[in-house]
């Protein structure tokens, strides 16, 4: 999955990618809602295993501006194949710029119009503030129907 945007282009991770996302992978701040920060050998490890993948779990995020891998973006089948998960991970630097609303709404044209889904959920915490306005202002809507400790946004295709 390539797509791109005005300012963003979307890809797979490459082996290359590794400097850039550890810049954002290790800051403590950007990871406060995900898991611990990333060391280099942890970082290298989620790039082989969820980046670098035949059906990859996350795709490189690049700014335009400077070739700059900014984050990664999650996307993939959730609980059936017509239902995907939809998230991100934006370095820190790159906040506060509409970026997971911009890249947000083209995979989500991309999931409904080209793979045809029913259905695009994202998990984040409550506490999570910054994510849960991008989610909203995608016309994304906490989903009662999930009984997860991590609560579900989702958009259907008709809305």
């Amino acid at each position: 999955m390539n797509l791109s945007t005005e300012r963003l282009l979307l890809r797979r991770f490459e082996e290359a990618d590794l400097s850039d996302a550890l810049e954002y992978l290790s800051d403590p701040e950007v990871m406060k809602y995900i898991e611990p920060a990333f060391d280099r050998q942890k970082a290298k490890k989620f790039i082989r295993t969820c980046g670098l993948e035949k059906d990859p779990l996350v795709y490189a995020l690049v700014h335009k501006g400077d070739n700059k891998v900014l984050g990664h973006v999650i996307f993939h089948e959730f609980n059936h194949p017509d239902e995907f998960e939809l998230g991100w991970v934006i370095g820190k630097k790159y906040w506060g710029q509409g970026l997971a609303t911009e890249i947000g709404r083209k995979i989500i044209d991309y999931g409904f119009g080209v793979l045809n889904l029913n259905i695009i959920v994202a998990q984040t915490q409550l506490s999570n503030v910054r994510s849960i306005r991008a989610l909203e202002s995608l016309g994304m809507k906490r989903n009662p129907d999930y009984n997860e400790n991590l609560p579900v946004w989702s958009i259907l295709t008709e809305d």
